[in-house]
């Protein structure tokens, strides 16, 4: 925006002097420079307001991402199953930290099912969350930093906007291993292949 001021007040500045020192081919066309002064000015109001519209339903979309995830975080933690899946969409792919598990929700749904019924669930501490969404908000992106017992966790993760609000598309969940130990993990792991 100070650049365009910048601008108009260049073009001013022009226009007065040319006024000034009695140009008259620009006399005639006064008219004519203001006029187009104006609509310059009307059409980048008009991209502002598109612009700060475009902010606005984007920041909208981060906060309803934003909410799902604690929804869901929630239940986890209250082993409430039909909140919990509910979260999620149909088609998604849900990949938690053993390498084995690579669940649908189906698969997921039959695993931890059970789990929920008697009411076991997982709480994690949430330290940091970042929330992207794409264009016309209609795919959004997420990372966490968080600790379940004191073990430092990352989890990435992929929302969509439907018809039912924003459900996870796709779930990544891994153990933060700092890069010292894993000489010494990468021996423990292998002794259990």
């Amino acid at each position: 925006m100070e650049s365009m001021a910048g601008s108009f007040a260049l073009i001013n500045r022009y226009l007065f002097l040319k006024f000034r020192l009695g140009n008259n081919m620009y006399r005639k066309n006064i008219f004519s420079a203001f006029l187009f002064l104006l609509l310059l000015n009307i059409n980048l109001s008009i991209t502002t307001v598109a612009e700060a519209q475009a902010v606005k339903e984007a920041d909208e979309a981060k906060a309803s991402i934003e909410k799902l995830l604690v929804r869901y975080r929630r239940a986890a933690a209250e082993a409430n199953a039909e909140e919990f899946f509910g979260c999620l969409d149909p088609d998604g792919i849900f990949f938690g930290t053993d390498e084995t598990e690579r669940f649908t929700l189906s698969t997921l749904k039959s695993t931890f099912g059970p789990y929920f019924e008697k009411g076991i669930g997982w709480k994690r501490e949430v330290l940091e969350r970042q929330v992207y969404v794409g264009p016309n908000n209609q795919m959004g992106w997420f990372e966490e930093k968080s600790k379940r017992e004191g073990m430092p966790m990352r989890t990435t993760g992929v929302v969509r906007n439907t018809d039912n609000g924003w459900k996870i598309i796709q779930y990544n969940t891994s153990f933060s291993i700092p890069n010292e130990i894993i000489p010494q993990l990468t021996e423990l792991v292998l002794k259990t292949k």
